[in-house]
């Protein structure tokens, strides 16, 4: 800091101002002060030792800027300072400058004046005085008017600098009066650029040694939303935090080195009632200078915060915040141990930039309830970082003992860390004994207050005023008197303190304030006293929450009831409790609702197979059930359009935007979700945009690696342009241009668009001149006519909308020369020009309609339509866009009659049905557009004929239509609609725009065809299950909602074989439901499911007697193959599955069908001999004996070596008749074939090998080596059957698929030819089910619980039509 002194022309003239060295020998100040000086001189360290005053010299001088800066002779050694923007967000900054003001004057005792130092602490609403360009200070202690009417209090305050979170923002120049004394106005240092020329910006630049433009300058603004995530979790250790600390000097100095020194770890450890909490809460909370800490208090007497669960979820929270980007809310425990690794590292980073250290504060180790019933199952200890980057330190404490926990690695920091002994204070142990004697008050006193504490001893969590009062009944003026009272000492208060985080921008149970115990030995201690008497509170709070259960969990639900309760089940093992939360959709929907993803839904369901597996192995209705529910929910969001989650955005809701974008299924949807958002949080200026975009591309160019062949480069192009827009909005020019520069192919019409776009964004106008006179550049090199006038256009409008209408008007006039120099092309040139200049030069553009249509005449005469026939179409674009939508009506019907209409004529008419107001109309076009093709799945067109809509006063007629009118198979097109109908109202009807989108989300139940042949393969197998359990109705209903339709018609055919033992003419009703179901061989493109589907219907109509019909269906399916040029194998696979079916009906066919495939097959063919025998074996067994002795032919002969597959059917084939080859054999295929094997993955045929043989324990250990989730519960289901002794279904499950044939002739030989000795074993087939019963592979289970545990497959059936919204 620097007064000031300034001389003037004239005897005793002079002023005095403020000033700040900002580098060696330079000041800066105000140009105003040093105006016509005679003599300037700066004083540093006014009446201080080391007072000096210097003579300074003005070397540069801004009447505009009012800036000047100062050069003297002194050698001053000083770091230069770091520069900042505040950018035009709706923010409030806190700022601090230090001055000289007038009313600082001081009278010494010697008489002689003196003005004082003022530190000015003030705030800045950043988007005051935006055209004067300055700061609006609003000062905390305003000084008094100066009785002087002719001065100002403020006089000698101009020139001080400005900083704001460290970065030098601004500069006081003067005090507007008329504000009142408590405000005082700064020139903004991100401004200077715009009010210099190029030559003066270079001199300022060059003096000051740094940039000053936009671009150049860091952000001094904090982030809009993770600041309130941040501030929660202050005011959480507020709450812990003592208000004072006594006699911990030397501890806080110890603190202080460990910080700086070399140490990675420390450990404070101590007694109860020691303060070691209190002691690092404090630290915490009261950080060293450049210390960032990030913390977390395990409480055992809080279960929600006790385990490394909670760990993980608060510390990415708060590194997250630190890093400058979201956390994504995923739900895997693998994601999310990766996810907390890396934002340590890049927070580290983002610390280290500033010269920070980072300190991970862990309290109460002796707390962890990880490794107890119920807990996560890994201790917080073991993943305490054991390689740190430099700057970041690890302080935990604990009690001396337990020691670390048994998964805790032995070379682990920690168990060679220093240990400091805390001993408890005076002070420390007079609150334990006065919170010991209020203990035992409340428990021997009256109701009330022994209600509170047995309640919150049962809890295990924090209660609010309002669950307190509805648990006990008080009134809330006695509540809050005895809260207040003494009895109050033993509670604290935890939580955030903020409102209901139903916005999406907090952690649910962070967003409440409630109380719990101050210390967990008062919680030791009252379970103590109160004994037995626990239960009866607990019951009361399983009362509570079935009440709020019975009301559908509304939006009055208390947040301990969604998030703690559920940790307190696990904990006490309550498992059917457990099981019937994580099993309830309408909960499901309420924590999507509050936290924004499913990540709290997935990790409650989690916790609830756990504890099944370790308390209830043996039910599997509800293994099944939570296995199948935790499958729906993760894959739920895969029907989630990626500009939903933008629309919650432009809501305030950013948080559950942010997780609803990450939890996207699809990654390249995932990618412009993300990038939606950014788009939204940009047009803020908020700085978590770039890193969501980022984000984004990464995304896309890994999407873009998978699949290669459908136009990665021109999705990765798209994405770069997007975060190249992001990066200008956020003030980030140059590396906006950075990105656009890595563009491929910039010379195209979407290149154009992203140079266009950005420069929209940006507000340099510098930068924006440059960009659209690149853009221009590239606009003139398009090949493609058509292309180059639409990109010149977009160029035009963006010159236009900068003030540049000359560069506007002569780009308008090269596209009307284009359009007349091509009149005769082919492409009708003149009708894309009328497109893009009916709104801006609307004369010529109707000259354009008319050479359009003349266009189009020819056309109609023409001969041939089919190479040109979008161009022949161009007319009615063009009308359509002029506002003549009757014409272009009239001009495509005529047109139509020689070619099929273009989606391009279709998406016109619906735009210009659209400005008419015309709802039905525009949204019927758009339908028939995306009947005719496809549209790209990023296809936003929908949105720009809702934007016109709304603005023809039609948004409430649209609403309508979308919701109760739409027949489109395209649900993207619908999501996209309702979206765009939610952004238009999210200014005027916030609750209605929100209900838009909650529509939107359901997008994919509003349409018809809308389908996920996964999930939907899943209720097939369901449905066939709850046939065989007798529930055969549900099953219909279920199939009903499939919504692929290979697999619909699949599904009605496995239903229909598992009802015909008892109802053949439903039977056969479903068999030909299944025939009518097959969808058009135009839709398919693969013809491997198709042919699998099309057997699947044969056999169904077999089965139920409907030979003729079968027949006639075989061959159609034959001759079907024949035309899909799939060789034979394909009909001599169908052949021998169908005459499985027809044995039973018509045996002289099906004999007929198994010869013509035992001739037909190649020789030595295992996989087909071996399915023929399967096939055949039940029915005859002398056709099954010469297929097996070829079958044993083909393994004594010297072919070539049998593969994977081959070997284990060969091994399973020998085990009855040769055990000890068969043994031999199996050994052998496990040693030759390794499981990293791609081609060589155990599998089901060498698992059953053992089995036969009766070596359990091995087949188990076959399936146990499988990595993949889905096909180790497959294995085990096939274990699981036959050791129960249960026959293979004839019909197989959709998502068996090619290539797994070799597993269901294992099954069916396995079946027939080696049924355990002994008999079925239900014992070991249920422990085997246990196994299958996982998130991706419980459907394999189902036909085994079918027969072995068919109330299982109903608890099942249960779950999924509560999830999917079905009436059973």
């Amino acid at each position: 800091m620097a007064e000031v002194i300034v001389d003037l022309p004239g005897e005793g003239a002079g002023r005095r101002g403020s000033g700040y060295l900002v580098s060696p020998g330079k000041v800066l100040t105000a140009a105003h002060v040093v105006r016509g000086a005679a003599d300037v001189r700066v004083r540093f360290q006014a009446d201080r030792p080391g007072e000096r005053v210097v003579e300074a010299k003005v070397v540069w001088r801004h009447a505009g800027i009012d800036v000047a800066v100062l050069t003297h002779g002194a050698d001053t050694d000083v770091p230069p300072v770091s520069f900042g923007r505040v950018g035009e967000q709706d923010t409030v900054l806190h700022c601090t400058a230090l001055g000289f003001p007038r009313f600082k004057l001081r009278t010494d005792e010697d008489g002689s004046r003196f003005r004082d130092a003022e530190h000015v602490d003030a705030t800045c609403a950043v988007l005051s005085n935006r055209r004067e360009g300055t700061l609006d200070l609003r000062v905390a202690s305003p000084p008094p008017e100066d009785p002087d009417p002719e001065r100002d209090a403020w006089e000698g305050m101009s020139g001080a600098v400005v900083f704001s979170n460290g970065r030098l923002v601004g500069l006081v120049t003067h005090h507007h009066r008329a504000d009142g004394p408590g405000r005082i106005a700064a020139r903004r240092v991100d401004r200077w650029a715009e009010a210099l020329d190029d030559a003066e910006l270079a001199e300022l630049e060059h003096l000051l040694a740094r940039s000053l433009r936009l671009a150049a300058l860091p952000s001094a603004a904090p982030f809009a939303g993770p600041d309130l995530t941040q501030e929660a979790y202050r005011a959480q250790l507020a709450d812990i935090a003592p208000e004072s600390l006594e006699d911990r000097e030397s501890e806080l100095r110890d603190l202080v080195s460990f910080c700086g020194g070399p140490d990675p770890y420390l450990w404070f450890q101590g007694p109860p009632w020691a303060g070691k909490t209190a002691l690092v809460a404090w630290f915490a909370l009261h950080p060293p200078r450049g210390v960032v800490p990030v913390w977390f208090f395990i409480t055992a007497r809080y279960a929600s915060q006790s385990d490394s669960d909670a760990y993980t979820a608060a510390v990415i929270d708060q590194l997250a915040t630190i890093a400058g980007r979201e956390p994504t809310g995923n739900g895997s425990p693998t994601a999310r141990d990766g996810e907390r690794r890396l934002l340590l590292r890049e927070a580290a980073e983002r610390v280290a930039r500033d010269g920070g250290t980072l300190v991970l504060v862990v309290d109460g180790l002796d707390e962890d309830q990880s490794l107890e019933p119920g807990g996560s199952g890994t201790s917080i200890a073991s993943l305490l970082p054991e390689r740190l980057p430099p700057n970041v330190r690890v302080l935990v404490t604990s009690r001396p003992s337990p020691g670390l926990p048994t998964d805790v690695r032995g070379d682990h920091p920690l168990r060679s860390c220093p240990v400091v002994k805390l001993s408890a204070t005076e002070a420390a142990r007079h609150t334990e004994y006065e919170a010991r004697y209020d203990l035992q008050q409340a428990l021997s006193g009256d109701r009330l207050p022994r209600d509170v504490v047995g309640l919150l001893t049962a809890a295990r969590g924090t209660l609010t005023d309002d669950d307190l009062r509805e648990l006990t009944g008080a009134s809330s003026y006695e509540l809050r008197r005895r809260l207040g009272s003494a009895f109050g000492r033993i509670l604290r208060l935890r939580g955030g303190g903020f409102e209901s985080s139903a916005d999406g921008d907090l952690t649910l149970y962070m967003s409440s304030r409630g109380y719990l115990f101050a210390h967990d030995t008062l919680l030791t201690a009252a379970q103590e006293e109160l004994g037995a008497d626990v239960d009866g509170y607990l019951e009361r709070l399983y009362a509570w929450a079935e009440s709020y259960e019975r009301r559908g969990w509304l939006e009055d639900t208390p947040p301990y009831l969604l998030q703690p309760y559920g940790s307190l089940l696990a904990r006490r093992g309550c498992t059917r409790r457990a099981v019937a939360l994580a099993t309830d959709a309408r909960r499901h929907d309420r924590l999507r609702e509050m936290t924004g993803s499913d990540a709290a839904c997935l990790t409650e369901i989690a916790a609830a197979r756990r504890l099944v597996t370790r308390d209830t192995p043996g039910d599997l209705g509800a293994s099944a059930a939570l296995a199948a529910l935790a499958a729906l929910v993760a894959r739920r969001n895969r029907s989630l359009h990626p500009d939903v989650p933008a629309g919650y955005a432009r809501a305030g809701r950013v948080r559950h935007a942010i997780g609803l974008a990450r939890s996207v299924f699809r990654p390249i949807d995932r990618a412009w979700a993300l990038a939606a958002v950014g788009r939204v949080l940009a047009r803020a200026g908020d700085q978590r945009a770039v890193g969501l975009v980022e984000e984004a591309l990464a995304l896309t160019r890994e999407a873009a690696e998978d699949r290669p062949w459908l136009g990665g480069d021109e999705e990765t192009n798209a994405m770069l342009g997007t975060l190249a827009v992001v990066l200008a909005a956020t003030g980030n020019e140059r590396e906006a241009l950075r990105r656009l520069g890595e563009l491929w192919q910039p010379d195209t019409g979407p290149g154009v668009e992203a140079f266009v776009a950005t420069a929209r964004a940006a507000r340099d106008p510098e930068f924006v001149t440059d960009l659209l006179g690149r853009a221009e550049e590239l606009a003139g090199r398009i090949l493609s006519v058509p292309d180059r006038v639409r990109a010149l256009a977009a160029v035009a409008g963006a010159w236009a909308a900068v003030g540049g209408t000359d560069r506007a008007a002569h780009l308008y006039d090269e596209v009307v020369a284009l359009a007349e120099e091509h009149v005769e092309d082919p492409e009708n040139v003149p009708a894309v020009a009328a497109e893009v200049l009916h709104l801006v030069r609307p004369q010529t553009a109707e000259r354009m309609v008319r050479l359009a249509q003349e266009h189009a005449e020819w056309y109609l005469h023409s001969f041939n339509l089919s190479d040109d026939s979008e161009a022949a179409f161009g007319a009615v674009c063009a009308l359509a866009a002029t506002g003549r939508a009757d014409e272009a009506d009239q001009l495509r019907d005529l047109l139509s009659e020689k070619v099929l209409p273009p989606p391009s004529a279709g998406l016109a008419l619906a735009a210009a049905r659209a400005r008419q107001g015309r709802a039905a109309e525009a949204w019927a076009e758009l339908e028939a557009a995306w009947d005719t093709e496809a549209p790209a799945e990023e296809d936003d067109f929908a949105a720009r004929v809702v934007l016109l809509l709304a603005e023809a006063g039609a948004a409430d007629e649209l609403e309508t239509v979308l919701l109760t009118g739409t027949d489109t198979w395209w649900w993207r097109g619908v999501a996209v609609a309702l979206a765009a109908l939610a952004g238009h109202f999210a200014g005027s009807d916030p609750d209605r725009s929100v209900r838009l989108l909650r529509q939107a989300e359901r997008a994919r139940h509003l349409t018809v065809g809308a389908d996920d042949s996964t999930q939907d393969g899943c209720l097939a197998a369901l449905a066939r299950a709850l046939a065989v359990v007798g529930r055969p109705d549900q099953a219909e209903r279920l199939v009903e909602a499939i919504g692929t339709p290979d697999v619909r018609a699949w599904a009605y055919a496995m239903v229909s074989v598992a009802v015909g033992h008892g109802d053949a003419l439903r039977a056969l009703r479903l068999a030909e439901q299944a025939a009518l179901a097959v969808p058009a061989v135009d839709d398919y493109c693969d013809w491997v499911m198709r042919a699998e589907m099309l057997t699947a219907v044969v056999q169904a109509l077999a089965c139920a007697g409907a030979v003729e019909r079968a027949m006639e269906d075989m061959e159609r399916l034959v001759k079907e193959l024949g035309t899909g040029r799939m060789g034979d194998r394909p009909i001599r696979t169908a052949h021998t599955e169908v005459a499985g079916c027809l044995w039973r009906h018509y045996p002289q066919e099906a004999e007929r069908m198994a010869d013509a495939v035992l001739v037909e097959a190649p020789s030595g063919s295992v996989p087909e001999l071996g399915r023929l025998l399967a096939t055949v074996a039940p029915h005859d067994d002398g056709r099954a004996d010469r297929i097996l002795e070829l079958l044993h032919e083909t393994d004594r002969q010297d072919l070539p070596a049998h593969d994977y597959h081959e070997e284990a059917l060969l091994a399973l084939l020998t085990a009855a008749a040769d055990p000890a080859a068969a043994r031999g054999r199996l050994d052998r295929l496990a040693a030759e074939h390794p499981p990293s094997s791609l081609l060589s993955q155990p599998g089901t045929a060498e698992a059953l090998g053992w089995a036969v043989l009766g070596e359990h324990e091995a087949a188990r250990t076959v399936a146990l080596r499988i990595t993949a989730e889905e096909q180790r519960s497959r294995v085990f289901a096939a274990l699981a059957a036959h050791a129960a002794g249960v026959p293979v279904d004839p019909v197989g499950s959709p998502l068996d698929g090619a290539g797994r044939t070799h597993e269901t002739t294992a099954r069916r030989l396995a079946a027939h030819y080696v049924p355990l000795a002994c008999g079925p074993d239900l014992s070991l087939a249920k422990s085997l089910l246990a196994e299958a019963l996982t998130p991706d592979g419980w459907h394999h289970a189902l036909p085994v619980l079918a027969l072995v545990e068919p109330d299982a497959v109903l608890r099942v059936g249960d779950v999924v039509f509560a999830h999917l919204g079905l009436s059973a």
